[in-house]
């Protein structure tokens, strides 16, 4: 996944803080744990054993979701189990 980067730097020649943004790939992490104690990441495909469906979770609006919309932080680390990724 592309994100952009901001740092706030100092410019070796005048001294004077500057901005720079910079495109990464990576995923983010968020810090909430599947059943068996991994970290669920932007990109995994996660079930939710609760309602007996799974889907990709995604960054939108400023928090990891389901594709239902619901913030991942409003599931219990037991109802959720990582069956893939993305890339696999």
């Amino acid at each position: 996944m592309k994100h952009k980067i901001r740092q706030r730097v100092l410019d070796p020649v005048t001294g004077l803080k500057v901005t720079k943004v910079e495109t990464v790939n990576g995923e983010l992490g968020s810090g909430i744990f599947d059943k068996n104690g991994r970290e669920i990441f932007e990109g995994d495909r996660v079930n939710d054993l609760r309602f007996g469906c799974y889907g990709e979770i995604s960054f939108k609006y400023g928090a990891l979701r389901f594709p239902n919309g619901h913030p991942l932080s409003t599931y219990g680390d037991e109802n959720l189990e990582i069956i893939g990724h993305v890339n696999d």
